[in-house]
């Protein structure tokens, strides 16, 4: 075996600094951090296309529409609205009471 060799404090450092910028040229990928890096540590080839829109939902059963139609008439909105509002909102109750609020709203401003 080769004889110990003395220590060199900059020798060390040195190589500590090698080892920091090899560790930091393979975080960054192999471009050196010049091109955008993707999760999986590859630069991405290509933008990804927008999500499609989600495909129509089916129409609940006609009880469940009337419960909701219901619904928003206690809350003090009115029939028609209510059914209209549930239409444009593809009978989601939460969207539709969305719509009627800013609906609501809309009308009390134009009024003030």
């Amino acid at each position: 075996p080769p004889p110990p060799r003395p220590h060199d404090p900059a020798a060390a450092s040195r190589a500590q600094a090698v080892a920091n910028a090899a560790a930091a040229r393979a975080a960054a990928g192999a471009g050196g951090g010049s091109r955008p890096v993707s999760a999986a540590g590859r630069a991405p080839t290509q933008k990804r296309a927008p999500e499609p829109p989600p495909p129509p939902s089916t129409p609940p059963p006609q009880s469940q529409l009337e419960e909701m139609v219901r619904t928003l008439i206690t809350m003090g909105f009115g029939e028609a609205a209510s059914r209209a509002a549930l239409k444009q909102s593809d009978a989601h109750l939460e969207r539709a009471l969305d719509l009627l609020t800013s609906q609501q709203q809309q009308q009390q401003q134009q009024q003030q």
